[in-house]
């Protein structure tokens, strides 16, 4: 018998009585009255609404099936009823709130999930396998049968938890466990580290620990580097959803232009307008000039209405229109502190209640040494997201270069291996030296008409005449 059969019986209060074991002729006996029906009521019987078919089985029921003369009984089924079961009908039950029956286990946060939701159970529950019910307004815990905790039925996302299930201490050593989380995820890059500090700043951070599981356990099934390209593009792609500041800095050719493109390239078109402003030295009055005119109004003349237009054109475009407009500087490292002030009160227009749009700053380092001076202080408070992009490593450079050939065509080794290691030094991981020294081996390759990039010969050469 089901669980759901059971815990209807429960609710409605009636027994069941299972057929016997090889007793075939149980259940069909029971069955007869189906094919009763079908015979003598369905059979011929034409019904083009639900109101016809209820008013001719009451007449049915009431005329034919209830004064016949019943085989096993001997009896008129609607006279029995009267005299000797309409007595002892109980009332009928209220609605029954159809719940689901899941089987789940208790992790390491001792909690289980039921219905994209966290509920606790006691500590000596860990790794145990429970069932659970959950209707509209509870969700029951079950370990064979014997009542294990009852908690108060939350929406997708959210989380119960009692007090009383986390034994003595337990966050004390939830949070020294936290401590080694982050720093394990941060052994595999910086934006992963990052991320999972993020999942884990909650009042309750021993209930977030499982997504930083998954998250490494992505990192075992894909590898470190795919891992943390993901999450340096979700807290790009996060700080423009949610209307936020964010800084993105690296050393000359590390490939931030290039990452925040692909980041933006997975926004909608259609609910997110990106504002790309590549040369910040136009003075405010371009940058201010350059947002008013993307979104479609006409700059005014004087610079202090035209500030004043800038920073309310954003509200009306998310007001009217539900877009987000995106502000991305690039070369940001050449602006002025006085134009970083500047940028600072766009954001400053609602009193503090939050900005109406989302800002990328793109530069060198000094960029982001220079926001951590006591005269940008309350610009550096605002900034949610900072990433900065570092160099490749060996095994990556290497695969970026042999990736690069195969887009060209060919798929036999063409580096050796040491001009491979040379370059990756000289170049210190960052891909447009890297491209830069690969094409001037490349020439001096073919120059030496050899067919294979080597050290001596190719790679080196490149190497000094770059860096002369």
């Amino acid at each position: 018998m089901s669980s759901g059969l059971l815990d209807y019986a429960q609710h409605a209060g009636f027994v069941t009585d299972p057929a016997r074991v090889r007793a075939p002729k149980d259940k069909p006996k029971v069955e007869r009255a189906v094919q009763y029906v079908r015979g003598n009521f369905w059979a011929g019987e034409t019904f083009a609404t639900l109101e016809q078919v209820q008013d001719a089985v009451t007449r049915w029921c009431a005329d034919r099936a209830g004064m016949r003369i019943h085989g096993s009984t001997q009896a008129r089924p609607a006279e029995l009823f009267a005299q000797a079961e309409a007595q002892v009908l109980l009332p009928v039950p209220p609605v029954y709130d159809v719940p689901v029956f899941n089987r789940v286990k208790v992790h390491r946060d001792l909690h289980v999930e039921v219905g994209k939701a966290l509920y606790s159970v006691p500590g000596s529950y860990l790794g145990r396998d429970l069932d659970a019910r959950a209707d509209r307004a509870l969700v029951k815990l079950y370990d064979s049968g014997k009542l294990v905790r009852i908690h108060p039925r939350q929406e997708p996302g959210g989380r119960s938890t009692d007090p009383a299930d986390i034994p003595t201490g337990k966050a004390g050593y939830a949070l020294q466990d936290l401590d080694l989380l982050v720093v394990k995820a941060a052994g595999h890059g910086p934006s992963i580290g990052a991320y999972a500090a993020q999942i884990l700043d909650d009042p309750r951070p021993w209930a977030r620990m499982r997504a930083v599981y998954r998250l490494l356990g992505l990192v075992r099934r894909y590898g470190a580097d795919p891992v943390e390209t993901a999450c340096a593009m979700a807290r790009i792609d996060w700080c423009v959803s949610q209307r936020q500041l964010g800084v993105i800095s690296g050393e000359v050719g590390a490939g931030k232009t290039v990452a925040v493109r692909a980041a933006l390239a997975g926004l909608e078109p259609s609910r997110h307008q990106v504002i790309y402003i590549p040369d910040p030295t136009i003075t405010m009055r371009g940058i201010h000039t350059r947002i008013v005119t993307a979104l479609g109004r006409t700059p005014a003349f004087f610079s202090g209405v035209l500030a004043s237009q800038t920073a309310t054109l954003p509200a009306g475009e998310l007001d009217e229109r539900a877009g987000l407009p995106g502000v991305v500087i690039d070369e940001a490292h050449l602006l002025t502190n006085t134009d970083l002030e500047a940028l600072r009160m766009l954001s400053n227009s609602d009193m503090d209640t939050g900005s109406h749009f989302a800002m990328l700053l793109i530069g060198q380092p000094t960029l982001r040494r220079r926001l951590k001076l006591a005269v940008l202080s309350a610009l550096d408070q605002r900034i949610s997201t900072r990433y900065t992009i570092t160099g490749m490593n060996a095994a990556d450079t290497s695969d970026y270069i042999r990736q690069h050939l195969k887009f060209a065509g060919r798929s036999d080794p063409l580096f050796s291996d040491d001009a491979i290691q040379a370059i990756h030094l000289a170049s210190r991981g960052y891909p447009r030296a890297v491209n830069n020294l690969a094409v001037a081996a490349l020439i001096a390759t073919y120059a030496a008409d050899k067919a294979i990039v080597d050290l001596a010969a190719a790679a080196q050469s490149a190497i000094t005449e770059n860096s002369e």
